[in-house]
C-alpha cells in the first residue's frame, strides 16, 4: 500500500511484481494459500495503525469471497 487511505481509496504499488494485470486479486491483509500478511507487518510497512488503514474499507468496497 502506498500512502494513507484517502477519499475511501487505497493505492497499491505492483510495479516490481511480474505478471500482474488488471483484474488480478490483491490481498492487502490476511491469508492467501500459504502466505499471510499479519497486522504487525502491515503496520510496520505503512508506519501507521491498521485501524487507520481499514476504517473506510468497510461497506464502500466490494467483497469477493472465494471458497
Amino acid at each position: 500500500m502506498v500512502g494513507k487511505t484517502s477519499m475511501n481509496t487505497v493505492m497499491v504499488d505492483v510495479t516490481d511484481i511480474k505478471g500482474v494485470k488488471p483484474g488480478d486479486e490483491v490481498v492487502m491483509f490476511g491469508r492467501q494459500g500459504d502466505n499471510e500478511i499479519k497486522q504487525a507487518d502491515l503496520e510496520e510497512y505503512n508506519g501507521t495503525l491498521l485501524a487507520d488503514m481499514y476504517t473506510v474499507w468497510g461497506y464502500s468496497n466490494p467483497r469477493i469471497i472465494k471458497r
